[in-house]
């Protein structure tokens, strides 16, 4: 997501479906992954303003 964001000019909601819903979608497991909804798995990652990885949730567990 960062070299994206960093080497185009791509707008950062059309990257955040690139990273999440597309390949979720790809691999046949959007109806539990790629976007946050009910009856989803609380997969996430926490980032910071300048995308850098602060904390990963794994169904709903922060690690």
């Amino acid at each position: 997501m960062k070299n994206v964001i960093k080497n185009s000019k791509v707008d950062i909601f059309d990257i955040m479906k690139m990273v999440s819903i597309n390949p979720a979608k790809y691999v046949n497991i959007f109806e539990k992954k790629g976007s946050i909804a009910v009856n989803k798995d609380a997969d996430l990652l926490v980032i910071d303003d300048v995308f850098n990885l602060i904390e990963t949730i794994v169904r709903g567990s922060i690690y």
